[in-house]
């Protein structure tokens, strides 16, 4: 039996989290002999390697990774630590996620993933692999990652404590670490990020896509009374989902809506913080986050319409979590959200076209959400189902 690893920041939690271990339990049922590594918080499954050895380790690499801009260049006994495992286990495959999140040394993985001479997969979940520390980059409209991200000003917004400049040495030893190694292909989790994939320092791997896969078995449209619990029983429900909200997601856009909308519209947004909920006008509902699964499926089901406000997403699962439940939804006309929707599913506005979210609204609001709700669930269930994505790596695995 062939055995698989895979490798991330995470095991359980968030979506790549999510993702890793649906794939673990579909390569188990054809076959495979699972395995997972993964920097910090816990793992259910039961081959498991937690790679961040202690506290002390874990925060040592993210202070001084914020500080230097050297994120990915400490936790050397945890990495070592890492491989001696690997070569333990013997992996056929060794499938990459997530490798940032202060947990690892990617250039002592990159140098035993060369001369190990494995079959290596890397699943692109965002940016950070072909720049110089970002995960993202068009929010700040910087293509510095095509040429050498010198004098970065990004991270010293993000990390105020960074008076070190070394985003264009940390994008030369990317590209002396990650390119080169013949037995590696690379997939993106959508078109947008493929085409900016091949466009970087790792497109002599002629990046791929494999769309991220949404569990329609707990993504379902069901029948639930939460419309009455929050007190909006006759209103057209307009739902935003974030992990963290801040001006990327799209906040200030659903404060600017609420000014014009009419009494007829509710706004309900949910992954707010205690702050930012307490900072809130009367006429947003505003909710903590939640990781639960089921109850995310009963906001979805709930609402007439999602809105993505945000303008960089490397596929948009909230917006595909959505159509799942069969509710349509309003994104931006930037990177990967444009992919999910056609004209059956929802709309798509050019960003920062504030009038053209409104017309949107209204038109969905007329058309009703049983016009779109048939069309958005097949949409996912024929492109973006779990199913799809498990066979679409199976594939590759066997190869």
């Amino acid at each position: 039996m062939k055995k698989l690893l895979q490798i991330n920041v995470v095991s359980d939690i968030g979506s790549t989290g999510r993702i890793t271990q649906q794939l673990l339990r579909y390569a188990e049922k054809n076959g495979f002999v699972p395995y997972m590594a993964y920097g910090f918080g816990n793992s259910t499954f039961k081959n498991n390697f937690k790679i961040s050895s202690s506290w002390y380790s874990l925060h040592i690499h993210g202070f001084f990774g914020r500080k230097m801009g050297l994120e990915g260049y400490f936790s050397c006994f945890d990495t070592w630590r890492l491989i001696r495992w690997i070569k333990s286990i013997d992996p056929d495959i060794i499938h990459l996620h997530n490798l940032h999140g202060s947990y690892l040394n990617f250039k002592l993985l990159f140098k035993y993933l060369k001369e190990s001479n494995k079959s290596v997969i890397w699943t692109l979940h965002d940016c950070w692999a072909f720049t110089g520390g970002c995960m993202h980059f068009t929010f700040n409209n910087c293509f510095n990652w095509q040429t050498n991200c010198y004098k970065c000003n990004f991270l010293k917004t993000i990390y105020k404590g960074n008076i070190y400049g070394n985003t264009a040495k940390v994008l030369i030893d990317k590209q002396k670490a990650f390119c080169g190694l013949p037995n590696m292909q690379i997939f993106a989790v959508s078109d947008w990020l493929s085409s900016v994939a091949n466009q970087s320092i790792l497109k002599e791997y002629n990046v791929q896509t494999i769309y991220n896969g949404i569990d329609t078995d707990v993504f379902i449209n069901n029948d639930n009374d939460l419309k009455r619990q929050l007190g909006i029983e006759d209103k057209f429900m307009i739902l935003g989902i974030a992990n963290i909200w801040c001006s990327r997601k799209g906040l200030k856009e659903f404060l600017k809506l609420s000014d014009v909308l009419g009494e007829d519209f509710a706004i309900v947004l949910v992954g707010l913080s205690n702050s930012q909920r307490n900072e809130l006008p009367k006429n947003i509902i505003g909710l903590l986050g939640t990781n639960d699964q089921k109850i995310l499926a009963e906001f979805y089901s709930t609402a007439d319409v999602f809105i993505n406000f945000s303008t960089e997403e490397t596929f948009g699962l909230t917006v595909a979590e959505s159509l799942s439940c069969g509710t349509p939804a309003i994104v931006m006309n930037s990177t990967a959200c444009p992919e999910l929707i056609d004209k059956q599913t929802g709309k798509v506005v050019t960003s920062g076209d504030f009038e053209g979210i409104i017309d949107s609204l209204k038109e969905i609001k007329a058309n009703g959400k049983k016009y779109y709700s048939g069309h958005c669930r097949k949409r996912i269930e024929e492109k973006f189902s779990l199913k799809k994505m498990s066979i679409n790596y199976l594939e590759k695995w066997f190869k």
